[in-house]
């Protein structure tokens, strides 16, 4: 009866557990190296008033934030994001 309270005894159970994205969590893309992508610089180059810098904060304009929301990954704030921004403009 000593043995039914080892847990390997009669199954085997894994060492390695691959680590699970967390929910809501960014990729690690900071702004300064998303200003820094070609293609934002492009569209920085093309729409002037896209990105504005005031006491160290960075505005960035409606599209270039779906953009960054779509690179790090994170759908539920893109969805959210689409629908507080759709039902203003």
């Amino acid at each position: 009866m000593s043995n039914q309270r080892k847990v390997n005894l009669f199954g085997c159970s894994s060492v390695h557990k691959a680590p699970r994205k967390k929910s809501g969590a960014m990729n690690g893309l900071s702004v300064e190296q998303f200003l820094d992508l070609d293609e934002v610089k492009q569209h920085v180059l093309s729409h002037p008033d896209s990105v504005t810098r005031r006491d160290g904060e960075v505005i960035i304009s409606r599209d270039l934030a779906l953009r960054y929301l779509h690179l790090c990954g994170n759908k539920r704030l893109k969805k959210e994001f689409r629908k507080a921004v759709g039902s203003v403009a």
